[in-house]
């Protein structure tokens, strides 16, 4: 049975990515569902350049509706504003205007809302696919266990659903949001207020033990365009996209060891289940948790501890595959994991993660430097350069030949 599930455009003065992402929704695949709302928001900036696409736009699957402010909400308010609307539906897509769906993604936001709608522990659904740890900078792949899915407590912002009761006990919680905030990332909590619903959201998932679905493959992409919160155009957040139908195997928290908790990091417990462990863990082989807000006995980190109790190898990715499958450092190795006391740790790294990922990426530093040399060598700059200084080269070999 379809669900009334409406899609939800957030805009603002970006006319050019409005358009590529409504290009994006009408070449999705809608077959066998009908009567589909979308709605586009357009907060006040000013100018009527995006009223104006949304105005021209042809939506040819059900109704359209052009919502355009008549002051300006900024971010935060209008988001919210945007999730106010699933009072209205059985759930809503919101998608910023700097993103592209998959053909598939309304395919799989039926099919998600089919299995979670009774879910307690989903706070939302994302249709974006992170490569990117935004709390630690550094790339960003969970373990995959057969399923289609997977859980972290981070909330999604780059194309997310939510249902109508989702959004209604996220709204109960915003008067006493700042009470929570002490649970977040470091870095997260450097995040404006004024501006920041996903920090807001953050702390609801953080207070209540919740997660947010995320798909192993991306149903939408981040373009990264300039906007509040980019001063130039960035690709990191680009993700693959799903590009045909599927038949998606979702999972519960029960039943899954994919599930991360608000710093990209594997819950402690998941350890136990895999390694049958009593012991009372938590992860942070990125290194970012402060030792103060660790509450559990013993923890896997990258930082220094003269009380390891095991070390693990830098070897296998996803990292925490050294742990789960307890594969070892080489003798002398100098970049390890280690499992002791939480108290022998001190917040120094062993290692710097950065260079870790250079080396699996790129195979060394070196790789690295070669490459960029070329590419300085292909510009029309550098060539143009080198051959006005090619006489002055000739000439001072010339002279230093004839004085040896």
């Amino acid at each position: 049975m379809q669900a009334d599930i409406s899609i939800v455009v957030a805009a603002y003065n970006r006319p050019q990515s409005l358009q590529r992402l409504l290009l994006s929704l009408e070449r999705a695949n809608y077959q066998s569902y009908q009567n589909i709302s979308l709605i586009i928001s357009i907060d006040n900036s000013g100018t009527d350049s995006c009223k104006a696409i949304a105005d021209r736009f042809e939506w040819k699957f059900g109704t359209k509706e052009v919502v355009a402010h008549t002051q300006k909400l900024g971010l935060k308010n209008h988001i919210l504003s945007c999730g106010d609307m699933s009072e209205r539906f059985d759930a809503i897509i919101v998608l910023e205007d700097d993103l592209m769906v998959s053909p598939s993604f309304y395919q799989y936001a039926q099919q998600a809302y089919d299995f979670y709608k009774q879910d307690q522990q989903v706070a939302g659904i994302a249709l974006y696919s992170p490569v990117f740890n935004e709390t630690a900078l550094c790339p960003f792949e969970p373990i995959h266990d057969g399923y289609d899915n997977y859980f972290m407590q981070v909330p999604c912002s780059w194309g997310q659903m939510w249902m109508k009761e989702q959004w209604l006990r996220f709204r109960q919680y915003v008067h006493v949001a700042g009470k929570h905030q002490q649970y977040l990332p470091q870095s997260v909590q450097q995040w404006p207020d004024a501006s920041s619903w996903k920090k807001l959201f953050y702390s609801y998932l953080a207070a209540y033990k919740l997660y947010f679905v995320y798909p192993y493959v991306g149903l939408s992409t981040n373009f990264g365009d300039t906007g509040q919160h980019l001063t130039e155009h960035q690709s990191v957040f680009q993700t693959p996209l799903l590009m045909g139908p599927q038949q998606f195997r979702f999972s519960t928290v029960s039943n899954t060891f994919g599930i991360y908790d608000g710093h990209f990091e594997l819950e402690g417990f998941i350890y136990n289940k895999w390694c049958n462990d009593s012991s009372n863990v938590t992860f942070d082989l990125n290194g970012t948790k402060p030792l103060a807000s660790v509450s559990t006995p013993f923890l896997i980190s990258s930082k220094k501890t003269n009380a390891a109790i095991k070390k693990y190898a830098v070897s296998c990715y996803p990292f925490e595959n050294n742990i789960l499958f307890d594969i070892r450092p080489v003798e002398g190795a100098t970049a390890f994991f280690s499992l002791a006391p939480t108290a022998s740790f001190v917040e120094e790294q062993q290692f710097v993660r950065l260079n870790e990922d250079v080396k699996r990426v790129f195979m060394n530093d070196e790789f690295i430097k070669h490459a960029a040399v070329f590419e300085l060598k292909r510009q029309k700059e550098f060539q143009i350069g080198a051959a006005v200084l090619r006489p002055i080269r000739f000439l001072k070999n010339f002279v230093k030949g004839n004085n040896e």
